[in-house]
C-alpha cells in the first residue's frame, strides 16, 4: 500500500528521530520493521490527513504487513521510502501557508461585511500578502467588536506564521479560527479537508 510520510530534513522522523534509509537510483529503500505495538509501528498517512503532519520533506511510503487505520494516520508493521515528493519544498510550503492565511482573510472580510463593518472589510481585503495582513490586522484589532475581533486576530496569527515560514502553524491557525468563531469541530475538520485538497492538487498526488 502506498501512503505518505512527512519527515524532517535528511529523512529523519520528527518524533522518533529515526534516520530513514533512502531510496537509491529509483530503487526503494530497505524495509523498516516495527517492534509490534501501535505506538512503535510505521506511521504514514493518506492525502486527507497530510495537513496534520506537515514537515520539511514529503515521501511516498510503501506499507506492508498488518496495516491499521487510526485517526489521522495509518500504522503498519513494515514500511519503506519509495521516493520523495519533490514538489513539496520551501517555496511550495510558503505558497500553502499563504493560501491558508488568505482564505481565512476572505472569511473575515465576509464576516465584517455582514456585520456592517465595511471600512474594516475593505482595509482587510486590500491586504494581498502575509506582510500586509500582519500590518492591517494589528491596526484593526482594537476597532472591531465581538467575534470579528477574534477572527481578525486569527488572520494576523496565520499571516505571521506564513511570514515566518511555518506552513504547519498557518494551516492550524486557519482551522482553529473557524472552530473558535462559531463553527466548532466540524468547521475545523472542513478546513483541514480544503487544505488537503490543495496539497493533493498542487503536489499531483
Amino acid at each position: 500500500m502506498i501512503a505518505y510520510k512527512f519527515l524532517s530534513p535528511g529523512a529523519v522522523g520528527p518524533f522518533s528521530r529515526f534516520q530513514w534509509p533512502l531510496p537509491v537510483q529509483g530503487v526503494p529503500g530497505p524495509w523498516v520493521e516495527a517492534r509490534g505495538s501501535r505506538w512503535e509501528g510505521i506511521h504514514a498517512c493518506l492525502p486527507d490527513d497530510l495537513p496534520y503532519w506537515l514537515d520539511a520533506e514529503l515521501w511516498r511510503t510503501e506499507l506492508a504487513g498488518t496495516i491499521e487505520e487510526v485517526p489521522l494516520q495509518l500504522v503498519a508493521q513494515r514500511g519503506r521510502l519509495v521516493g520523495r515528493v519533490d514538489r513539496w519544498d520551501a517555496d511550495m510550503a510558503t505558497r500553502f501557508a499563504e493560501d491558508c492565511a488568505m482564505r481565512l482573510r476572505d472569511r473575515a472580510v465576509t464576516h465584517l461585511q455582514a456585520g456592517g463593518l465595511a471600512e474594516a472589510a475593505v482595509a482587510l481585503s486590500r491586504a494581498v500578502d502575509s506582510a500586509a495582513l500582519v500590518q492591517v490586522t494589528s491596526s484593526l484589532a482594537a476597532g472591531v467588536p465581538g467575534i470579528g475581533s477574534i477572527l481578525v486576530a486569527f488572520v494576523g496569527d496565520a499571516a505571521g506564521a506564513a511570514l515566518a515560514g511555518s506552513a504547519a502553524g498557518a494551516s492550524y491557525v486557519a482551522a482553529r479560527a473557524l472552530d473558535r468563531t462559531g463553527g466548532g469541530p466540524a468547521a475545523f475538520a472542513a478546513e483541514r479537508t480544503v487544505q488537503a485538497r490543495w496539497l493533493e492538487r498542487k503536489l499531483a498526488l
